[in-house]
C-alpha cells in the first residue's frame, strides 16, 4: 500500500498539482488524499472505497489505473489470507453488535471480514486482471472470469482444484478467499 501511495504522491507532484486541487477535482477530501499517498489503508473503513479512490486518483493523474488497481487487489488478498479463520470468528462475534449498530459505516473490520478474493492461477499464460473481489456470501456467475491466453497452448476452462476435478460452476456463491485454476490443452 505504501509503494501505491507514493506512486501517486510522485506522480501528482512532478505534474505540479497540488494536493488540495486535486482533491477539489475528484471531489475527494484532501485528508483522504494524504491518507492514500501516506499508505495509511486503516484510515478507511471501507476498502471498497479505498480501492475506487485509488482508481480514479490513479486515472486523474493519467497513470496505468489497471496497474495500480491490481497492485492493490494483490495487498488486499496478502493481507487478508493472512487472517486466521478463528481471529476472524473471534472478531465476527466480538464486534457484531458494533457491526450492526454501525452498518451504514461501512466499518473497515467489517469490510475486511467480509472481503474476499478470487485469484487467478495461469500458470505461463497472461491474463487481464490477477484477481477479483467480491463481498462473502456474493454470488459469483462465471462469465464475469477472464479469458487467459498461453502461446502454444487452447485454454479449456476454469477448475476449483489443481488436478481440474471440478470445474467451476455457472454461478456459485464465494464465502472465503479462492483461487481458480486455468486448465490448459495443447
Amino acid at each position: 500500500m505504501n509503494e501505491i501511495g507514493e506512486r501517486l504522491k510522485e506522480a501528482r507532484e512532478s505534474m505540479g498539482i497540488s494536493i488540495e486541487e486535486a482533491s477539489e477535482d475528484l471531489k475527494i477530501k484532501t485528508s483522504q488524499l494524504i491518507d492514500i499517498e501516506e499508505g495509511k489503508r486503516d484510515a478507511f473503513k471501507d476498502i471498497l472505497y479505498l480501492k475506487y479512490f485509488i482508481r480514479d486518483y490513479s486515472k486523474y493523474l493519467g497513470l496505468d489505473y489497471e496497474s495500480i488497481v491490481e497492485d492493490f487487489n494483490e495487498f488486499v488478498f496478502d493481507y487478508t489470507s493472512k487472517i486466521s479463520i478463528d481471529d476472524i470468528k473471534k472478531n465476527s462475534e466480538k464486534n457484531n453488535k458494533k457491526v450492526k449498530k454501525n452498518s451504514n459505516r461501512g466499518i473497515m473490520y467489517y469490510m475486511e471480514y467480509k472481503s474476499v478474493v478470487i485469484k487467478y492461477n495461469i500458470i505461463s499464460g497472461s491474463i487481464k486482471h490477477s484477481q477479483l473481489i467480491y463481498h462473502k456470501g456474493d454470488t459469483v456467475h462465471k462469465y464475469v472470469f477472464d479469458t487467459p491466453t498461453r502461446k502454444g497452448y487452447n485454454f479449456d476452462g476454469w477448475y476449483l482444484d489443481p488436478n481440474y476435478k471440478t470445474p467451476v460452476p455457472e454461478e456459485f456463491e464465494i464465502n472465503e478467499n479462492t483461487t481458480v485454476y486455468a486448465k490448459w490443452t495443447n
